[in-house]
């Protein structure tokens, strides 16, 4: 058994593997989705607890 140099960078041992970068953009894009669609629920969540206070204090 002999030892050889490695060839090139993913030969290394713990070399980090080459991602696709167009599945890269997707997978921020995505992430970014999700994110967004949060903010706009937990904003929504407060508009809907401003309400409810404000009907609840007005003198119906």
């Amino acid at each position: 058994m002999s030892w050889r140099a490695p060839s090139s960078s993913t030969d290394r041992i713990g070399a980090a593997p080459q991602l696709d970068p167009e599945a890269v953009d997707a997978a921020r894009a995505w992430y970014r989705d999700v994110y967004l669609a949060h903010e706009f629920r937990n904003s929504l969540k407060r508009v809907a607890r401003f309400l409810i206070q404000v009907l609840e204090s007005a003198d119906l």
